[in-house]
């Protein structure tokens, strides 16, 4: 993402399916969303949009927002850290802009290492919380036979890699 030609910060786009116990009997759930490092000349942090979908009574995919969501990985969650809860322009999804802290930090390097990922949501405040995990060398799935087989690639965490490279680098150069 840029701002008037200057990048300012990396997305990670992701999808992923649940099955959701905790408010929907089991029903599969699409958890559908992105995650962005930005950074701006005073500050940096991680931002997490998330839409949950699920068909309605027509066979309609809905998608509502969270009343809470979070990134978890294997050294570290956003659960606990400093956040803003913003509407998104997006109907049925939410953005959370999350502070940086060492837990955040752990994320991010979590993400760098192309290490699968969870994202938590509850649809109450304080509810129960509901996790879907996100593989990012997973690319897609295809229905094969009675199941689905995934599609891997490195294309989206290697290009997620570059452009915070990219980002990283262009933070280090002195203004002129």
């Amino acid at each position: 993402m840029s701002a008037g030609g200057v990048l300012q910060g990396c997305s990670y786009v992701f999808q992923t399916v649940v099955q959701d116990y905790a408010y929907k009997g089991g029903e599969l759930t699409l958890l559908d969303g992105s995650i962005t490092y930005w950074t701006n000349d005073s500050s940096a942090g991680i931002g997490l949009k998330l839409g949950v979908g699920n068909n309605d009574a027509s066979g309609k995919m809905v998608f509502n927002p969270p009343a809470d969501a979070f990134i978890k990985t294997a050294h570290g969650s956003t659960a606990r850290s400093a956040r803003v809860q913003n509407a998104s322009e997006t109907p049925g999804y939410t953005m959370y802009s999350i502070g940086l802290d060492k837990q955040t930090s752990e994320v991010l390097k979590d993400m760098l290492d192309e290490v699968p990922f969870q994202v938590g949501f509850n649809r109450k405040k304080g509810g129960m919380d509901v996790y879907g995990s996100v593989d990012p060398q997973v690319a897609g799935s295809v229905k094969a036979g009675s199941g689905l087989q995934r599609r891997r690639s490195k294309e989206a965490p290697q290009a997620f890699l570059n452009c915070m490279d990219e980002l990283l680098n262009a933070s280090r150069k002195p203004s002129r």
